[in-house]
């Protein structure tokens, strides 16, 4: 294929000009490109059996892959759970999940076509949602004390944010 594409490019330039010099020089230039796709083609060792070249590869890009190996058991938490903020804190299997649960949350969030019904049940959630991590945040629990320890600027944000959410809520 790769040689009947090459040699194609090579004749489609010819139908624009259909000069006999141009078509004895498209000849030899689709002989030599052909001559070249095919010393250049993939050709598999006869000494070893296809097998273990494939393991070989695929050894290869595994060791020179730098990503993490997926855990099997990926830990996710809880946050409406009572005793998460209880839990030691470990940056690798924590931080992200802390900061995508509170970068989803907003003061003032986009009501869908239902505003009244969203608006009675999200506002009883914020409250709640406030509520929890203020209070977590006030008396350090172990995994936002980790947390604010390698994200300082976040305890600020965190206690500056459940303070709007619990104001909009009440007024």
């Amino acid at each position: 294929m790769g040689e009947r594409r090459a040699v194609a490019q090579i004749l489609n330039h010819l139908r624009e000009s259909a000069a006999e010099g141009d078509a004895i020089e498209a000849d030899a230039l689709a002989k030599t490109t052909i001559v070249e796709k095919k010393r250049k083609a993939f050709k598999k060792d006869r000494d070893t059996s296809l097998g273990v070249v494939v393991q070989r590869k695929l050894a290869l890009r595994k060791a020179q892959s730098h990503i993490r190996p997926i855990d099997p058991a990926p830990i996710s938490l809880n946050f409406e759970a009572d005793e998460v903020f209880d839990t030691p804190y470990d940056p690798a299997l924590h931080k992200r999940s802390i900061l995508w649960k509170f970068r989803s949350h907003r003061v003032n969030p986009k009501w869908g076509p239902h505003k009244k019904t969203s608006q009675k049940y999200r506002s009883r959630y914020y409250r709640e949602f406030a509520t929890r991590w203020k209070e977590a945040t006030l008396r350090d629990a172990p995994l936002l004390a980790g947390f604010f320890a390698e994200e300082p600027q976040w305890r600020e944000r965190i206690l500056r944010w459940c303070e709007v959410a619990l104001a909009a809520e009440t007024g």
